[in-house]
């Protein structure tokens, strides 16, 4: 079955059972992951603004975010852009549904275990997780190689999955020392962690499938791909070198992978906002609002992580409002307006499939309200940027009032969606 839909992805598969299915429950249990993670952070706010960035509580909310709710998004786009972009048809549907159990199994395990700070049983909710990718891995990375059409992504889907491989190993190097069986730096294991997470997979992730997407949805001329294949390899070298140099304490290595990070920035952030600039949509709707959002918060979060590179400064405010700008304000959002996109288009096959007709906002490939979709930007948006200043000027109030701005956004974005499904639900014959 093949369903054109304006502005955006042709959808290629089965039917609706075997295709729409598991991206659509990825995504669900996404959005879940998001709400415990915003709920979490309006928890942990002070630990923030006291610079207490080492809590147990604060790594449980920020796997909440990265492994809740971006590897599960990351996820169910990958099992529906890689048969309708790539041309590869999911096989192991079973396999792909075991990934999908053990990954959340994982991720509950480890955030609890993080949460109560109890060492052993991180050791095995990291395992479970990367169980858990290793499932779901066997479906996505194959892609590459049979892939009939744009080969191409499947190079930063196969570097952003060895990147997530990396840091998981990295993790569980930082929990047995706390167990005891070894000594490691934590400063630097966290650096390390932290930008094979965000960077190499979160971030090589979106530069491959947005090259496809994302001028799709902003109606705008793609990247050349040549430029995306630098951004890509500069990134991966980057890091190894980077983490090479900030784990042996070899200042001019680790600044010189990290000057092949920036550049490799600098370049993503110009094709992002080639995209904007030459958009044939005029008038963005909420979609495209939260896509540019997420490019200015990865450009200020980008600005800070040159300040830190530059100046060598340890783990303090400055360091948790960079982590707070590229997590919830860069990846959270790109990955929401992204859905904000998939999601309507996958409504179609599963109404069809029952004999309805989908609601007019899955056709055109929008929420169910645009006053509600402005609002959900604004709450996000303006949510990271009052967390931040709050943390950055010592002002608790301020940067709970983000958090809870930012909660009230994850809100909307589920009020959208329910409404959205009980439209589909009531469609008419």
């Amino acid at each position: 079955m093949t369903i054109p839909t304006s502005g955006g992805l042709p959808q290629h598969g089965a039917g609706p059972e075997t295709i729409h299915a598991l991206p659509l429950g990825y995504f669900a249990v996404a959005l879940l992951w998001l709400a415990i993670g915003s709920v979490g952070l309006i928890a942990v706010t002070p630990d923030l603004v006291a610079g207490n960035g080492f809590s147990p509580r604060v790594f449980a909310v920020t796997h909440a975010f990265t492994l809740g709710f971006l590897v599960s998004a990351v996820f169910g786009a990958l099992h529906q852009f890689i048969p309708a972009v790539m041309g590869v048809p999911i096989r192991r549907w079973g396999i792909a549904l075991a990934g999908f159990w053990l990954l959340q199994a994982g991720a509950l395990l480890l955030t609890t275990a993080l949460w109560t700070y109890r060492p052993a049983w991180q050791a095995v909710g990291w395992v479970t997780v990367f169980g858990g990718v290793a499932l779901g891995s066997l479906n996505t990375i194959p892609a590459r190689r049979r892939a009939v059409r744009n080969r191409e992504v499947g190079v930063f889907i196969s570097l952003g999955h060895s990147a997530l491989g990396a840091a998981m190993l990295v993790a569980l190097a930082r929990i047995g020392s706390g167990l005891g069986w070894w000594t490691v730096g934590r400063e630097a294991l966290l650096a390390v962690h932290f930008h094979l997470g965000v960077l190499g997979f979160g971030t090589l992730t979106i530069v491959g499938i947005g090259s496809r997407m994302l001028p799709a949805f902003f109606q705008a001329p793609p990247a050349h791909d040549k430029m995306l294949r630098a951004i890509g390899w500069f990134v991966t070298i980057g890091m190894l070198v980077y983490s090479t140099g900030l784990l042996a304490g070899w200042l001019l290595v680790m600044q010189a992978g990290g000057g092949l990070m920036v550049a490799a920035v600098t370049a993503h952030l110009v094709v992002l906002v080639s995209y904007i600039r030459h958009r044939k949509v005029r008038r963005p709707d909420p979609a495209l609002g939260l896509l540019i959002a997420a490019v200015v918060m990865y450009a200020v979060a980008f600005g800070l992580g040159m300040q830190l590179l530059a100046t060598g400064a340890g783990f303090g405010r400055t360091w948790i409002v960079y982590a707070v700008l590229a997590i919830a304000g860069w990846l959270t959002l790109v990955v929401l307006g992204v859905m904000h996109r998939i999601i309507p288009r996958l409504i179609i096959p599963l109404v069809i499939g029952r004999g309805r007709r989908p609601p007019g906002e899955a056709l055109t490939g929008t929420l169910a309200s645009v006053g509600l979709g402005w609002a959900t930007v604004g709450c996000l948006s303006l949510g990271v940027i009052l967390l931040g200043a709050g943390i950055l000027r010592t002002m608790l109030w301020l940067a709970q009032a983000g958090a809870i701005g930012f909660a009230l956004g994850v809100l909307l974005v589920g009020t959208q969606w329910v409404l959205l499904l009980r439209r589909a639900a009531g469609g008419t014959p």
